[in-house]
């Protein structure tokens, strides 16, 4: 397994990495939170994403559509 994102907002993280389940290897898109009140460890919860790595070519087009919409947004905004 390999860590390839955290992006952390309080007692809540996201967090983009692999595992292997049950001879399987995924991508997983995961929410955590940190238990004793921000003090403690992160624990996984049920929301995320999961992934086969066949699936990998076409969230990453769809991903990369959405990063070229938000740019043109920006762009057009910044044009006024």
């Amino acid at each position: 397994m390999a860590i390839y994102a955290e992006i952390t907002n309080g007692t809540t993280m996201k967090r983009i990495e692999t595992s292997r389940y049950k001879g399987g290897d995924y991508l997983d898109l995961r929410t955590y939170y940190q238990t004793d009140h921000g003090r403690g460890e992160w624990k996984p919860t049920r929301k995320g994403l999961t992934f086969r790595p066949e699936e990998l070519h076409t969230v990453a087009a769809a991903v990369a559509s959405a990063m070229a919409e938000y740019a043109e947004r920006l762009a057009e905004a910044a044009t006024g």
